[in-house]
């Protein structure tokens, strides 16, 4: 905890860096507090000071002398650039929850700076204002004013890789050969990028809009997969852990690990996902029942042809979201594929 702060657009570039190199020391949940200035009215920087500690490791509201606290209280558009914020870090908790798993292990922080996966690019070192969350999330907190066009510029470091926009309405790809990009922002934006190759874990949106919603068990997961526009034979990677949040049982193994394993055949064109898991049925406050909705982003192949499920092949369905079915969006060239409700212990093998 860094203290109280005296807001400014410079203390927030301060607070952006301090945070994402905290966890050089170890500090793997260093955070400031969310306050307004001083008896002053800045509802822009506050706001942006909001959208930073929403991706920090620790988040709280710090009420002070001559303010308003009270988010929903707050004057449009920054009421809803505050909640579509706190939803977002929501909505990330099951991603965020395992790299909290891997701090405990580890030291790892859960933010990173980004020397730490590319440590011979003397970027890495110069990009101050941006971090990882753990190996697939590139977060750049906007920390600059609004022009007078409603927008700011800032530049984003991309490293080398396939990157693709975290917006649900993205469907572009960044390849970078490692340089600069100009992102533009509106007061809304949190500039995110993911990694291309990556399976990111997330909460449904209607249960992130859910006062309370991390003090719940994992029931229902939208498992986001963004597949590289250029086919790549490896086994990608990802994970949902969940304890019960309040003991130290986990220290007995009484958790659940589940791993997702996905990787592509017949030159890119065909997917398969291993839902492994690894459960202690012993285990109290952990979902015993589960709801799987994968989301295979911007398909890059087309319209996806089958799914098989444990080899049943899955019918199609015209709605998103109908268990038991896979949905295709013409729009985004995304596919749905929403699992019937399965035993946590259960090994699911999907091929697409």
């Amino acid at each position: 905890f860094g203290g109280d702060v005296d807001q400014s657009w410079e203390s927030l570039e301060f607070m952006i860096y301090m945070t994402s190199t905290s966890t050089n020391v170890l500090f793997c949940y260093w955070a400031h507090e969310m306050m307004q200035i001083q008896n002053g009215y800045d509802l822009e920087l506050f706001t942006r000071v909001i959208q930073f500690g929403s991706m920090s490791p620790v988040y709280t509201n710090y009420g002070n002398d001559g303010n308003d606290d009270d988010l929903w209280n707050f004057a449009e558009p920054y009421r809803t650039a505050i909640r579509s914020a706190l939803i977002r870090r929501n909505q990330i908790l099951p991603y965020r929850y395992h790299l909290a798993r891997v701090a405990m292990d580890t030291g790892l922080g859960v933010l990173r700076p980004m020397y730490y996966d590319w440590p011979l690019e003397p970027e890495a070192y110069e990009a101050k204002f941006q971090y990882m969350i753990g190996d697939s999330l590139l977060v750049a907190p906007v920390h600059t004013p609004l022009g007078e066009n409603g927008f700011t510029v800032q530049k984003v470091w991309l490293p080398k890789g396939d990157w693709i926009l975290f917006d649900d309405d993205s469907i572009d790809f960044l390849s970078s050969k490692g340089e600069y990009i100009s992102v533009t922002s509106g007061i809304r934006d949190i500039p995110m990028f993911v990694k291309a190759h990556s399976v990111i874990p997330t909460l449904p949106y209607e249960l992130a809009n859910i006062h309370g919603i991390a003090s719940k068990e994992f029931t229902e997961l939208d498992v986001l997969v963004f597949p590289s526009p250029y086919y790549d034979p490896s086994v990608h990677y990802g994970y949902i852990y969940e304890d019960d949040g309040l003991t130290n049982d986990y220290w007995f193994g009484l958790y659940s690990n589940v791993t997702i394993a996905y990787s592509s055949f017949e030159g890119g064109r065909r997917m398969e996902f291993n839902v492994d898991p690894k459960v202690d049925l012993n285990a109290t406050g952990i979902a015993l029942m589960r709801n799987y909705n994968f989301k295979i982003t911007n398909t890059i192949f087309g319209s996806c042809s089958s799914v098989r499920v444990n080899g049943v092949v899955l019918p199609r369905s015209d709605k998103l979201k109908i268990r038991g079915t896979w949905y295709y969006d013409v729009v985004l060239n995304d596919v749905w594929i929403c699992l019937e409700t399965v035993g946590i212990q259960e090994f699911i093998n999907i091929i697409v």
